[in-house]
């Protein structure tokens, strides 16, 4: 989160409602990385007939060269303002595009979560 160690993206398993497992999870951005859809499920969107999610994120990223005893403390630069679609994959979220390899495509946010993104999302999907 934002004061934290960065975001996580996770899938759950709740075959038994009651104790839920996580099956997999993936790591986004250090210190200072957020995203509105830690606070609010509308930010959020899952379009199941392609298995992506979508969703607002501000990454920022420790650079590498940041002395060990200051990288605790440090807060990350930014690298991403806008959305993240990430594939839903049978063992992890998985990329679906060209070199380098991520594991996610961003948007500037000034998209909206609209049928125009996604349509520009399910074009991207269908292309990577």
């Amino acid at each position: 989160g934002a004061d934290g160690g960065g975001g996580q993206v996770a899938l759950f398993d709740v075959t038994e409602p009651q104790a839920p497992k996580e099956a997999y999870s993936l790591s986004l951005g250090d210190r200072g990385s957020e995203s509105e859809a830690t606070w609010d499920h509308k930010a959020f969107l899952f379009h199941a007939p392609s298995a992506l999610l979508v969703f607002p994120l501000t990454l920022r990223q420790i650079p590498a060269d940041t002395p060990p005893e200051d990288r605790a403390w440090a807060w990350g630069e930014l690298v991403v303002d806008g959305a993240v679609v990430l594939h839903l994959g049978p063992d992890s979220f998985q990329h679906r595009g060209s070199p380098p390899p991520k594991p996610f495509l961003c948007l500037p946010q000034t998209f909206s979560l609209s049928r125009p993104l996604l349509r520009l999302v399910l074009t991207w999907a269908a292309l990577a």
